[in-house]
């Protein structure tokens, strides 16, 4: 009976250690599914951040040189700005005062002379619209005088003159 226990008893150790074993490679597949799939991951991050990077420089290295240049075209204009002397400084503030001046006067006339344009235009259309009542109006007479040419009477001189009598009226008017 010892040997059968002892039997069982190994039995249950390795039919104990046969388990743990197929637990263990359970989880080692899930890890390496896992990582499988990180890895994956990350070889898809790694090609779009390589593209943004090359992106990234090409875009980049024009800007970084353009603001190079700039930087350097700065630094030449304040060595130039602290080369004038102070005297001549109140001279360009100066100038640069009756410029904006100038600039707020100039621009003041534009306005003034585009206000006159309209005017000019709203008075050409004014005049034009005088000039037609005009040639209506010189229409309108004219034909007036037409039809007052036709509908008007024979005077009594007129009617002597025709039949060859001298009327009182026309005496009258040689007198």
């Amino acid at each position: 009976m010892d040997t059968q226990f002892k039997n069982m008893k190994t039995h249950a150790r390795l039919t104990s250690k046969g388990m743990w074993y197929e637990w263990r490679m359970k989880l080692l597949e899930g890890l390496k599914i896992g990582l499988a799939q990180v890895s994956e991951g990350m070889m898809k991050d790694d090609e779009v951040l390589s593209a943004q990077e090359s992106q990234l420089e090409n875009t980049l290295s024009p800007l970084l040189q353009q603001h190079e240049s700039l930087t350097n075209e700065c630094m030449d204009l304040q060595s130039k700005v602290d080369a004038v002397p102070e005297d001549e400084r109140e001279e360009l503030d100066a100038v640069r005062e009756q410029l904006v001046a100038m600039d707020s006067e100039i621009e003041e006339k534009r306005k003034r002379v585009l206000e006159f344009q309209k005017g000019l235009h709203t008075m050409d259309t004014a005049i034009q619209n005088v000039a037609e009542v005009r040639e209506e109006c010189i229409a309108a007479v004219k034909k007036s005088q037409k039809l007052c040419e036709e509908c008007r009477g024979w005077t009594a001189s007129e009617v002597a003159l025709l039949k060859g009598k001298p009327s009182c009226l026309m005496l009258w008017q040689s007198l």
